[in-house]
């Protein structure tokens, strides 16, 4: 459970900046100041790559006949919706 927890942690790290600048116009236009906190901006991060992880992982399991362990768009939108 540890490794996995470290490994999950290494990811989120290796990961992080992907989102940064578009994260921070995000939250200035839903009213955040226009230089976010750096520590808010990472923890917002993190949450979106936790959430499409998360949701990738789900897609992937759920696959419809002839695509499990794929993910489609389809699979996707179901996920969403629910």
């Amino acid at each position: 459970m540890e490794l996995r927890k470290r490994a999950e942690e290494f990811a989120l790290k290796k990961r992080r900046g992907l989102f940064t600048e578009d994260l921070r116009r995000i939250m200035y236009g839903y009213g955040d100041d226009a230089d976010p906190l750096k520590e808010t901006v990472n923890i917002v991060e993190d949450i979106v790559i936790e959430y499409i992880s998360e949701m990738t992982q789900k897609a992937m399991e759920q696959g419809g006949e002839g695509h499990k362990g794929k993910v489609h768009v389809n699979d996707l939108l179901s996920l969403v919706r629910r």
